[in-house]
């Protein structure tokens, strides 16, 4: 379609949408316009009636489903308080002040899919709902706040209601990050701000080590990782009581480990591929081309096949260039989680030595 002949399909369908009557709409307004006539006491606003009068009315825009809705906004206020109340807003249940319950359900999927701006233009395109980017944010703010007044109790219920396989024998926590990029809070800083997320799991094995089930954890990113680090607890404490013979084990990164050590897990270990990618790292120093192949299969099936790995760092060492601090970062790194590769004993155990699945 040309250039020109695209810009009028476009200023005429903006007409259309923006002054020709839309039926669907004006069936919202009607309605809107009966729940006018409504007091508080019609509605059985939780309020203490005493005190509240009605004061003049102000253009309110809804955002429903349909469209953008304006009409009067009846308003009751009690002396001392600033925030006034509206009977339209109880009955029509209004989330965050504007957009009605249908519309709050298609803004939070949006959400959930892609970007505010992303989803304004989204729904913009697809026709209909218009809400700005303000109020989306609005919207996942008082979401995220319910959530949180009932979260506990829901996923209490959850965990009684699912229970966990008959056949577990052992339980494996991981927990893991994503960066993900952040809004900008100043236009000195335009750039994106990246902050890390946090995923976790927890997986259920019977006694030959095959996996029965996988319950999934996440959260965007917060202080000490305190919501996610609660969900973990709750679920590890739900476990020992269901299943107290079984046995819990955890893998993490170091960031992240000590969100893990607080679950008190009988076993602790580090990610056996997250390993493997450290001593990719130590081959890159060695002259022997199978050096990599050699000390992965070492790690993994000798009893101490995280010592002599670590000797085989040190004998790297005594012969590198004066460029090896990749040689003492990554010694480091295994000395210090030394305690956490017994793969070997793992493995033994039928106990998972890899987040495969978690990844």
């Amino acid at each position: 379609m040309p250039r020109k002949a695209r810009a009028s399909y476009t200023t005429a369908r903006d007409t259309i949408s923006d002054d020709k009557p839309r039926p669907d709409v004006d069936l919202v307004f009607a309605a809107l316009k009966t729940q006018a006539k409504t007091t508080l006491n019609d509605v059985g606003c939780h309020v203490p009636f005493k005190g509240y009068r009605r004061v003049a009315p102000i253009r309110h825009t809804i955002v429903s489903s349909l469209g953008p809705v304006v009409s009067l906004r009846p308003r009751y206020r009690c002396s001392g308080v600033s925030i006034s109340l509206g009977p339209v807003d109880e009955s029509l249940d209004l989330v965050a002040d504007y957009p009605t319950g249908p519309a709050a359900e298609i803004g939070s999927f949006m959400m959930g899919e892609c970007t505010p701006r992303d989803c304004v233009d989204s729904l913009e395109r697809v026709g209909g709902m218009r809400p700005s980017v303000s109020m989306l944010q609005r919207l996942m703010v008082r979401i995220h706040e319910t959530w949180g007044s009932i979260r506990e109790p829901v996923l209490s219920g959850l965990r009684a209601r699912e229970g966990i396989p008959a056949a577990t024998r052992s339980v494996t926590v991981s927990l893991d990050g994503i960066m993900v990029p952040l809004q900008p809070r100043a236009r000195s800083h335009p750039d994106a701000a990246w902050r890390e997320a946090s995923c976790g799991t927890v997986r259920f094995y019977d006694s030959a080590g095959h996996q029965l089930k996988m319950q999934y954890f996440g959260c965007m990113p917060e202080a000490g990782k305190g919501d996610l680090k609660a969900e973990l607890a709750a679920e590890v404490a739900h476990i020992r009581t269901l299943r107290p013979d079984s046995l819990i084990a955890a893998d993490a990164a170091r960031d992240n480990r000590t969100v893990l050590e607080s679950l008190e897990p009988d076993v602790q270990g580090v990610d056996y591929w997250h390993a493997c990618q450290h001593l990719k790292t130590v081959a890159d120093h060695a002259a022997d081309t199978d050096w990599y192949e050699t000390h992965r299969d070492l790690l993994l099936d000798d009893p101490d096949g995280a010592g002599r790995v670590i000797a085989a760092i040190g004998a790297l060492l005594k012969t590198a260039s004066s460029d090896h601090a990749d040689l003492e970062r990554e010694l480091a790194f295994f000395k210090r989680n030394r305690h956490r590769m017994g793969y070997h004993e793992l493995r033994s155990r039928t106990l998972i030595v890899g987040s495969g699945t978690f990844q």
